[in-house]
């Protein structure tokens, strides 16, 4: 569940759907390059399994997703535009499925490139919340569900398509009863055009109170899609506990958020390094997504790609478009082994002698020293880059060639694989900064750190 600070492609979904509440929905049928037309009549509801592509069955109480007449378990991740790049690394670390939040202008080519890997996309459609939109205007909401008609008929041919998201992290348990019925509604309409494709509403966490209101409210759904980060441990317990009857999918997890970490005396969250994140995603899925199978029909971890979402290491599983040691513990729990290449850790880090990133303060101006131990599974020669940043500001830094995000010059010297130094002016005393240590072998792989100190010197 994260907080109301969106994801950097959430922030350009959303710019893009407040402008279109002024455009034509005949304007999204010009999107389809299919040659598929809107049909006249209404497709008549399939309420069996006979003929469809993908649906959810359940077996004694146990559920599982069927596609193309075969078990499928979702392997995937959330992904930001879903590029080439998304899709061909998601199948060769192998995943099966790719999340993406809305339609886009390039929806068509990230399905096709679905069908290309091997790679399933579950496709989002956007829902504003109700301080932006008002669910009880049968005008508004039937010009909105007219929308998502068009949307779902462009689309629903594709053969990379797997579900419809509806929404994302819009309805909670304090949300009307309008907008849980208006998304049913949604559902419904998905169905009638599309009976052939699975339908989810995402919620952020999820308490038995929510789960029993999508039950009686939001019944048409197939399964119930899950955003919950520090809190997935309690997504089976409360649907247990609830009259909730469908299975349900972990849809974004990781890391605990910055909203749910340790914080500085200063405020800044603390960040762990890639070493101890991968730790946190092998047990996670093991523990809370894999053990729950029958119930849980899969997941898709937050995020595949490269974000700036409190800085560029914290929920990435790129950076600069190599994969970093999460990926490493994905690979392994989607096919039983890990990566031929494993990405380097850093197993260890300190400052000035200290490992802990609680309250660290530095105050000489000069020769305080940062060190760490690292290794790679192959031996890989490896390289590191440190970085500097101001925290909460801009000041002070330049980008070049030679560095992989901005930075802060005349801080860093004396840097070897396991060590560099620091020193600081006069003008840099009494603030707050962040080392970011990127280390990569030789062949893409990379691990990173990062540790947050203050100057008062």
């Amino acid at each position: 569940m994260k907080k109301i600070i969106l994801p950097y492609f959430d922030k350009i979904i959303l710019a893009i759907f407040v402008s279109m509440l002024f455009i034509s929905c005949s304007k999204h049928d010009d999107e389809s390059t299919d040659n598929e037309k809107p049909q006249d009549s209404i497709p008549v509801i399939v309420t069996d399994t006979v003929g469809r592509t993908v649906y959810v069955k359940s077996n004694n109480g146990k559920w599982e997703i069927i596609r193309n007449g075969k078990p499928f378990f979702i392997k995937g991740a959330s992904a930001g535009y879903g590029t080439e790049v998304e899709f061909k690394t998601m199948q060769e670390y192998g995943g099966n499925s790719i999340r993406l939040y809305d339609l886009i202008n390039t929806t068509k080519s990230s399905l096709d490139l679905g069908s290309k890997y091997g790679v399933t996309v579950m496709l989002g459609i956007w829902f504003l919340p109700e301080e932006w939109f008002d669910y009880s205007d049968p005008v508004a909401t039937n010009a909105k569900l007219a929308e998502v008609r068009s949307k779902v008929r462009l689309y629903r041919n594709h053969p990379a398509l797997l579900a419809w998201g509806i929404g994302n992290e819009v309805v909670g348990e304090n949300s009307s009863d309008e907008m849980f019925r208006f998304m049913n509604d949604v559902s419904v309409i998905m169905h009638q055009e599309d009976s052939n494709h699975l339908t989810s509403i995402v919620t952020a966490g999820i308490t038995t109170k929510l789960a029993n209101k999508i039950a009686t409210l939001i019944p048409d759904l197939d399964f119930v899609g899950v955003n919950y980060y520090a809190g997935i441990p309690a997504i089976f317990p409360q649907i247990q506990a609830s009259q909730l009857k469908k299975p349900y999918a972990v849809t974004e997890w990781g890391v605990n958020g910055e909203w749910e970490v340790a914080l500085t005396p200063w405020g800044c969250p603390i960040e762990e390094s890639s070493r101890k994140k991968a730790v946190v995603f092998r047990d996670r899925y093991n523990y809370y997504i894999k053990s729950y199978e029958g119930n849980c029909i899969g997941s898709y971890a937050f995020l595949w790609g490269d974000i700036q979402d409190w800085g560029p290491t914290w929920f990435s599983l790129f950076y600069n478009g190599n994969a970093v040691e999460q990926v490493d513990e994905l690979t392994k729990a989607w096919t039983g082994s890990y990566p031929v290449n494993r990405a380097p850790s850093i197993l260890g880090s300190k400052l000035n002698g200290s490992e802990s990133k609680s309250n660290s303060v530095i105050t000489n101006p000069d020769g305080n020293i940062y060190t760490q131990q690292v290794s790679d599974v192959e031996g890989d020669e490896l390289s590191v880059e440190y970085i500097v940043q101001p925290y909460n500001s801009a000041e002070g830094l330049i980008s070049d060639n030679s560095h992989s995000m901005k930075y802060i010059p005349g801080i860093v010297y004396e840097e070897t694989t396991t060590s560099c130094k620091l020193k600081f002016s006069d003008n840099q005393d009494e603030k707050a900064y962040k080392l970011y240590v990127i280390l990569k072998d030789s062949k893409g792989r990379t691990a990173t750190e990062v540790f947050p100190f203050r100057v008062s010197l």
